[in-house]
């Protein structure tokens, strides 16, 4: 589903791998981005989900109220983002949560899960998604104790768990199957993943979970819609309006950006980018045919869909021209956009050109 803000919390033990992963996302993120199209991201690290909490908790001060009112800032500040891109119809801000109200119940562990279900419900209402990581009582070993043994989370913090390095890894086996409880009884849109597999594979189920990017289980749908409307212009005139640079004159949200060549040239093969966010398509000039008057492309969105675009354009005399376009459509992610190729609201569209291009024509 396109919606303008993407949050995903990420919980589990210790060991399980939510930092690797977490790192991954946001690399992923940002590597994705357009040149100065990255939307907003925005990191919760443990500092800021439980850090703020280990003091009181270390000097076993810290209240059920102190807890909740600590959610209450992170949840409502999540809100505000929320609410702050609605305007958008495309994805704007980007949220990862390093762990928050299950791993409170356990850890710290002075709240119960009927004391933070109000957040989960808070947190459901705005789309944030819950990924919980978990892996075997071996892998929870190999990764929470072994690799730290010599370092201060288990010769200090994590003595608070048990006085030997077995007792601790039986806690973190029990936390986790806590977490796991915890993790049914939330309300949000959740994901529980086996983080064994292959760092990459985890990586892409993560990254299209959060994102709602295309995945494999997704079936594709295809839709070939043509229409046809008449110009009061020659087909001399009307033909160069549909090619990358001309549409420019008559499509105010159009701004392709070459890729190649360094322009972007009427020519077979000739690449360019067009679109933001889910719309954002490679196109490839497939027919650049000036003396016939045809202009065929392939769009290619990697989020969401690929497009197939014929233009001919044919003298009616000397004054006027038709216009005929036709457009295949096949849809791998949100099948919704298959909504605006429906033969009502493709003849639509063709309207909309054409009173567009009628404007333009009167006005230059």
């Amino acid at each position: 589903m396109t919606t303008p803000f993407k949050a995903l919390l990420v919980e589990g033990t210790t060991g399980v791998g939510k930092s690797t992963l977490i790192d991954a996302l946001i690399r992923r993120h940002v590597a994705a981005a357009k040149p100065r199209q990255a939307r907003t991201l925005v990191h919760l690290a443990q500092s800021h989900t439980y850090g703020l909490l280990a003091p009181a908790e270390d000097a076993g001060t810290l209240t059920v109220a102190d807890n909740l009112r600590h959610l209450d800032r992170i949840v409502s500040h999540l809100e505000w983002l929320h609410a702050s891109v609605q305007e958008h119809s495309k994805p704007w801000c980007f949220v990862v949560i390093d762990t928050l109200h299950l791993t409170h119940c356990v850890r710290p562990g002075v709240v119960r899960w009927e004391d933070v279900a109000p957040f989960d419900q808070r947190l459901a209402a705005i789309g944030c998604k819950l990924l919980s990581l978990r892996v075997s009582p071996a892998a929870l070993w190999d990764r929470a104790i072994l690799p730290r043994i010599n370092e201060q989370f288990l010769r200090e913090y994590a003595r608070k768990f048990g006085s030997t390095h077995e007792e601790i890894h039986r806690h973190f086996v029990a936390e986790q199957e806590t977490l796991a409880s915890l993790f049914e009884h939330s309300s949000m849109n959740k994901l529980l993943v086996d983080n064994e597999a292959a760092a990459g594979v985890v990586a892409d189920q993560a990254f299209r979970f959060w994102t709602d990017a295309a995945t494999p289980s997704q079936s594709a749908q295809q839709v070939t819609r043509t229409g046809t409307f008449d110009l009061p212009c020659s087909a001399d005139a009307a033909f160069p309006l549909f090619t990358p640079e001309g549409e420019r004159l008559w499509i105010k949200t159009w701004d392709p950006t070459p890729t190649f060549p360094d322009t972007i040239e009427f020519a077979p093969d000739t690449v360019f980018r067009q679109g933001e966010g889910d719309e954002d398509a490679i196109w490839t000039i497939l027919t650049a045919d000036t003396k016939n008057h045809r202009a065929e492309y392939v769009r290619v969105a990697p989020a969401s869909h690929a497009g197939h675009i014929d233009v001919k354009v044919k003298a009616l005399d000397a004054e006027h021209s038709r216009v005929t376009v036709r457009y295949t459509i096949t849809t791998f992610a949100d099948p919704a956009i298959l909504e605006g190729f429906s033969e009502p609201a493709y003849a639509a569209k063709m309207q909309s050109w054409k009173a567009q291009i009628t404007t333009y024509l009167s006005n230059r």
